[in-house]
């Protein structure tokens, strides 16, 4: 991996420099000399999506996955023939490779969602994008792409009304017993807050309690930290 990030690397400072005829022709130099196995062809398909060569780069990525890999090399390459997919236009083809790879293991699951929901926006398909949204937003409620797929999911369809037992409610709820687990007890606060007015039974006494724990930790923790 390290001689395909070098080579990577010289491409963009050629493209710089020289513009993007010269660049892919001392490219296709570098590469005849570094290719060796699948890693390299990766690398290939990386440095040839960040030059704007989308159909080089699906041809690559496809190299790859011709081989059969597994593991990291698999998802890798994978998610590259995606973004060729969308860089040539075709959304939809690239949803169908962002379904497949949330069938599987994969690393970062909450980064193939945000992928799969965009990709399905620009294919029009609202549901799909909303669904993909709604994933980031209620199961990684701590990630930096909490906010972004939130407002995603509410231009996409709008929120559903939040009542008790509606599905809505459920993923709510879910979302704000992970926060108070992660100890982000402002941000949960704010969602219990927010279902305890509807709340109803045992769940209101439930979100009671939450609140008050989350009032004694946020003042706990501002006594540390004054001390």
């Amino acid at each position: 991996m390290a001689e395909h990030g070098l080579v990577d690397a010289e491409a963009v400072h050629l493209l710089e420099r020289e513009g993007e005829a010269v660049a892919l022709g001392v490219v296709g130099d570098l590469f005849e000399h570094v290719l060796r196995g699948e890693l390299e062809v990766l690398g290939l398909g990386v440095a040839q999506l960040r030059l704007n060569r989308a159909p080089d780069a699906l041809k690559s990525f496809r190299a790859v996955l011709d081989q059969k890999p597994i593991g990291y090399l698999a998802e890798a390459a994978q998610l590259g023939e995606a973004e060729a997919q969308e860089a040539l236009d075709k959304p939809a083809d690239a949803v169908r490779i962002y379904d497949r790879l949330l069938g599987g293991r994969l690393t970062n699951v909450e980064d193939v969602y945000m992928r799969l929901g965009r990709a399905a926006r620009a294919a029009r398909d609202n549901a799909k994008a909303a669904d993909a949204f709604a994933h980031v937003f209620y199961e990684f409620p701590m990630s930096e792409n909490a906010a972004i797929a939130g407002a995603e999911l509410n231009t996409l369809t709008g929120l559903q009304a939040l009542t008790p037992g509606s599905q809505r409610y459920k993923v709510e709820l879910g979302r704000a017993e992970r926060l108070f687990g992660a100890r982000q007890y402002t941000d949960a606060r704010t969602s219990f807050q927010a279902l305890g007015k509807v709340a109803t039974g045992d769940d209101r006494e439930l979100i009671a309690l939450r609140l008050a724990e989350c009032d004694y930790f946020t003042k706990k923790t501002r006594a540390a930290r004054a001390a």
